[in-house]
């Protein structure tokens, strides 16, 4: 059975990955998008040429990355990732 990471931009969930295969460094990634209001504020970021930052929390490590762009629907282009442990 899969299980998945929900990730976040602020406080506000946008989306989940596939645990197995979270993302850690630069590239394209699928990810199950969520209808809230966090996607659509992903989004309109996106749209104004600013660069979200996002964050995963896996058991003790925090996730941080920058969104780069939406390579289509569903797939993220993820760069500048940065881990910490979670409080």
């Amino acid at each position: 059975m899969k299980s998945f990471v929900p990730f976040y931009l602020d406080s506000q969930v946008v989306g989940e990955f596939d645990a197995a295969s979270a993302p850690t460094s630069e590239g394209n990634y699928v990810y199950e998008p969520y209808r809230s209001p966090g996607h659509h504020n992903l989004h309109m970021q996106l749209k104004s040429s600013h660069i979200p930052r996002c964050h995963y929390i896996i058991g003790t490590e925090r996730v941080e990355f920058s969104v780069v762009t939406c390579v289509e629907y569903g797939v993220l282009r993820l760069s500048g990732f940065e881990s910490s442990r979670a409080r």
